[in-house]
């Protein structure tokens, strides 16, 4: 389900119900300037004889001929997910009917969270959602900037940071540097590439409550509620 929050961030983007295919490898990714242009026709970065740079137009232009939405997320160092919605058929089908979703109430809060990310969109969204479940928002673009913040406001209950951002502290670093400076500091992380980065010693209990991105605002009011309450995730460190 991609609501309407998280299609005001997409202009190509309906709200609604999708069917989602997601595509990741571990190679090296791809670098932002080669992102812009991949879905452009006959653009590739292999040798002549090696690509056309048709194979990834031809897939944008089927999703965008079924009414649905394509999104890329790369890391460089630790690969590319290709998300590809296509949007949920509503035509009848024989059996008995199941109702897929849920009239749910969101969780609300009056805590101050700390939002890091590099892309400003999903700084934007995140902030507006939070918002409007009561919570007071700081934000920061990197690493190094998240612990400028986090000096300046001893007061911040939650970190909900990315994983891989530029700048040299990743999500997980990020969080064992808040949790030194910031006793009792929640930490929740997200990451958009379904392999996400690599948790070294120490840092595997962050990976217990790992965020997929993109989330609705339902998944993220609970996440963060969960965090805050000191509820522990499924998995083990």
């Amino acid at each position: 389900m991609l609501d309407t929050t998280y299609a005001k961030t997409e202009q190509m983007l309906v709200p609604g119900e999708y069917i989602e295919l997601a595509v990741s490898d571990s190679g090296h990714g791809i670098s932002k300037d080669d992102l812009d242009h991949i879905f452009e026709p006959f653009y590739t970065t292999k040798p002549h004889e090696k690509g056309t740079g048709l194979g990834l137009s031809m897939v944008f232009g089927f999703t965008r001929r079924s009414k649905g939405y394509i999104r890329v997320y790369s890391e460089p160092g630790i690969g590319t997910t290709i998300r590809c919605y296509l949007p949920r058929s509503v035509e009848k089908t024989a059996g008995k009917e199941i109702p897929l979703t849920k009239n749910i109430q969101l969780p609300h809060g009056q805590e101050t969270i700390l939002v890091v990310d590099d892309e400003e969109d999903l700084i934007e969204l995140a902030q507006q959602c939070l918002e409007d479940l009561g919570y007071t928002v700081v934000t920061a673009a990197s690493g190094i900037q998240a612990m400028e913040v986090l000096a300046e406001n001893p007061s911040i209950d939650l970190l909900f940071s990315d994983i891989v951002m530029p700048g040299g502290i990743n999500g997980y670093e990020l969080a064992e540097q808040a949790e030194a400076s910031h006793p009792g500091i929640k930490v929740l992380l997200t990451s958009g590439y379904t392999g996400k980065a690599v948790a070294h010693n120490g840092q595997a209990r962050f990976a217990a409550n790992i965020l997929s991105n993109p989330h609705t605002k339902t998944e993220l009011a609970q996440g963060v509620r969960k965090m805050l309450d000191g509820v522990k995730g499924d998995k083990t460190a």
